[in-house]
């Protein structure tokens, strides 16, 4: 019997190609862990590469997420290029969901309860809707939180996205309290609380 005996050499190759294959190789709570290729050996690389960020892309698309976010890489020296991606959810299915619905339905019974109250007409609509937005700021911070949790997205995301939308509340009430006004001039009885008819939450914005 003939043992064939395999050059060192294509043992090399056969293990270099080994490692430079990408794919997924784990997906948990939309976490997705991409295999390769290897971008250079030795520890202490960076080891995002196109391809990696094209597979996760690839792989988040195809279950119905938007683009994968790079979390963070490893190299396992006898093994290969990993990195880590977080699958995001896109925004427009997340505005969907009954749960952030009512999240953001909440905010617009506070504004339109407070604006009664806190619209006096002669102080500056600025001061009015950032007066009300200090006083929805528990509402602001439910939905805030409801939508990151669906969003599913690194910490870093979480951290802008809430300052942004917290620190900018009173502009998407402004629109709101300009609106009341127009209704009252329009002789609207201001005493009475507005209606969601009257003052839609598309107005508020997001």
């Amino acid at each position: 019997m003939t043992v064939k005996v395999i050059p060192a050499m294509l043992v090399s190759l056969l293990l270099l190609a080994a490692c430079s294959a990408t794919k997924v190789v784990s997906d948990q709570d939309g976490r997705v862990v991409v295999k390769g290729p290897r971008a250079a050996w030795g520890p202490g690389h960076n080891t995002l590469t196109a391809d990696a960020q094209k597979e996760a892309d690839a792989y988040c698309a195809s279950r119905g997420r938007s683009k994968a976010v790079f979390m963070e890489g490893e190299v396992r020296l006898f093994d290969g290029d990993y990195n880590k991606f977080q699958c995001s959810v896109p925004s427009e299915d997340i505005y969907k969901r009954p749960e952030v619905q009512a999240a953001f339905g909440n905010i617009g019974t506070c504004v339109r309860k407070n604006v009664v109250v806190y619209d006096d007409f002669t102080s500056d609509v600025k001061s009015v809707s950032e007066a009300i937005g200090t006083i929805c700021g528990p509402e602001i911070n439910a939905f805030v939180d409801r939508f990151l949790a669906e969003k599913n997205q690194t910490p870093d995301y979480d951290l802008a996205f809430r300052t942004s939308f917290v620190d900018n509340q009173y502009k998407k009430i402004l629109p709101f309290v300009l609106a009341w006004r127009k209704l009252v001039r329009e002789g609207r009885p201001k005493e009475a609380v507005p209606t969601e008819r009257e003052l839609p939450n598309s107005l508020l914005g997001v």
